[in-house]
């Protein structure tokens, strides 16, 4: 191959590894501003510290990278804020001889605020699901 091959292919690969670069940078700044949009919304509420480190009024905040504890008390106000939170059926067990599991939740249809919220809740006696005992406690489900 001719070093002007050579060089037109460098090029083109160059250009199209920009374009990528540039498409996900695009989508991570997208994504950057909807969470922060959302973030503000939960600060105002209380339900997570606002970004000058103010904290809640109450006092069960933990998060997991993009992931919020919450309480049941808490999702009414949560959903006034994300229009549908979605179960995402993938429960992990808290304390298994309380019967705790966590619960996750995903934003639904706002995806791009990419935040998650879980909540611990006790596992009712006449739920399809159970905890099963292994070398670890899980939870399995008759869906």
């Amino acid at each position: 191959m001719s070093n002007e091959t050579m060089n037109a292919i460098e090029k083109s690969i160059r250009a199209n590894a920009f374009a990528s670069a540039n498409r996900n940078a695009s989508k991570t700044i997208k994504s950057a501003r909807t969470r922060a949009k959302y973030h503000a919304q939960l600060s105002e509420l209380g339900l997570i510290p606002d970004y000058n480190g103010n904290q809640t009024k109450f006092e069960t905040f933990v998060q997991y990278y993009n992931c919020y504890k919450i309480t049941t008390e808490q999702l009414p106000a949560l959903r006034k804020v994300f229009s549908e939170l979605k179960d995402e059926k993938d429960y992990a067990v808290q304390d298994a001889e309380k019967r705790l599991i966590q619960v996750r939740l995903s934003c639904g249809t706002e995806a791009d605020a990419a935040m998650k919220f879980f909540y611990v809740t006790e596992l009712p006696p006449d739920a399809k699901c159970k905890i099963v005992k292994q070398s670890y406690d899980t939870v399995a489900c008759d869906l």
